[in-house]
């Protein structure tokens, strides 16, 4: 009985040092890695994502778009990238295909009942042509956005 009594306190007590030493062993662990933060254009591409999932559902539906899609997406002319894009962004190129797709959306949102999901894919078209240039990463992700 004693033995056992002993046993469990032995093991209770390696418990109870395991689990305070836990924090500073993750701690320990991650020095030297850091936390990846999406830059202000990256979160900006998606939200832009986001809407046009959300609008691509509202077309296939025949619903109107929201009033408010779109809001903001002017900012991806000036919207911070991450560091290793930067100097591919800071490009007149970039800014030449964010114009061409900000006059795509804008068509989008006056475009008529009738040629609404032809504008909607023009828009996506735009930004396959960006990303197969600048970014690829997120093209699959993108080309799952036309409406077929």
């Amino acid at each position: 009985m004693k033995l056992l009594s002993l046993t469990v306190l032995c093991l209770l007590f390696v418990l109870l040092c395991s689990c305070g030493n836990n924090e500073q062993t993750v701690n320990k662990h991650n020095e030297g890695f850091n936390t990846y933060e999406p830059s202000p254009l990256a979160l900006l591409m998606r939200q832009m994502a986001d809407e046009f999932d959300l609008a691509k559902v509202k077309l296939r539906n025949h619903m109107p778009l929201p009033d408010n899609f779109a809001e903001g997406f002017e900012a991806i002319k000036t919207a911070e990238p991450t560091p290793e894009k930067k100097t591919e962004v800071n490009t007149d190129t970039y800014q030449q295909m964010a114009e061409g797709f900000l006059a795509a959306l804008q068509q989008l949102k006056t475009a008529d009942a009738e040629n609404i999901n032809q504008s909607f894919n023009l828009a996506v078209t735009n930004c396959v042509n960006c990303h197969n240039q600048l970014c690829p990463g997120p093209l699959s992700r993108i080309n799952k956005l036309f409406i077929k």
